[in-house]
């Protein structure tokens, strides 16, 4: 007879953590775009004040809502998996 046993081990994508680095951001937390009024260029007429004639403005991370992290799925943040192995009972 069969028996299966399950237990909790370590998820190997998040190292245990729960939360992986953002892919979008790359765990900064912001990513950087065209500044809008300027169309990237630093300045219009006048420099620009909304990217001080820098042509980009940080935006937070949408994927991450600027936190750098995102919750693991394979482990749904818990920081473990659970496997399950068989033992046979020999009689």
């Amino acid at each position: 007879m069969a028996q299966v046993e399950s237990k909790a081990e370590r998820c190997d994508d998040c190292v245990g953590a729960g939360r992986i680095e953002c892919e979008e951001c790359d765990g900064t937390g912001t990513v950087e775009e065209d500044c809008e009024e300027c169309d990237g260029e630093g300045h219009s007429e006048r420099q620009c004040l909304e990217c001080d004639g820098e042509g980009l403005v940080d935006a937070s991370c949408a994927e991450c809502d600027g936190q750098g992290e995102i919750e693991c799925e394979t482990c749904q943040g818990t920081g473990e998996r659970w496997s399950s192995t068989e033992k046979k009972t020999v009689r």
